[in-house]
């Protein structure tokens, strides 16, 4: 489907993801009338923007379809949030790690300071 980098197709149609076919098909209706290229004969991107917004009419208005890309948006969902959790534990031990070494280099004595006799 479509990777975290790139917009979803809800958001290609500007809909929620709960929003019913009625929404989805007036939403399309209204951004094919809005960046149609025939409107638009002198901008290069208005094909492509059409060629999205189809695109995600096409999957949005498919139970199927739509069920999968869902499915595929939550997959990213989650996976987003598992590397965020893993980010957050290694920042945590790196600055534990940091922190550490900061205190050790406080509790240390320079050399000019340490005794040989051990006192």
């Amino acid at each position: 489907m479509q990777s975290s980098s790139t917009v979803s197709f809800y958001d290609t149609l500007s809909v929620t993801r709960d929003a019913p076919s009625e929404v989805i098909r007036a939403a399309y209706r209204s951004l094919t009338q809005l960046h149609h290229p025939d409107r638009h004969p002198d901008d290069a991107a208005a094909a492509a923007r059409m060629a999205a917004i189809n695109r995600a009419y096409e999957v949005l208005s498919d139970r199927t379809r739509r069920r999968l890309h869902d499915a595929a948006l939550q997959r990213d969902t989650d996976l987003r949030s598992n590397a965020a959790l893993h980010a957050n534990a290694r920042g945590n031990a790196a600055a534990e790690a940091q922190a550490w070494q900061v205190q050790s280099a406080k509790t240390r004595l320079p050399a000019h300071q340490v005794r040989l006799d051990g006192n």
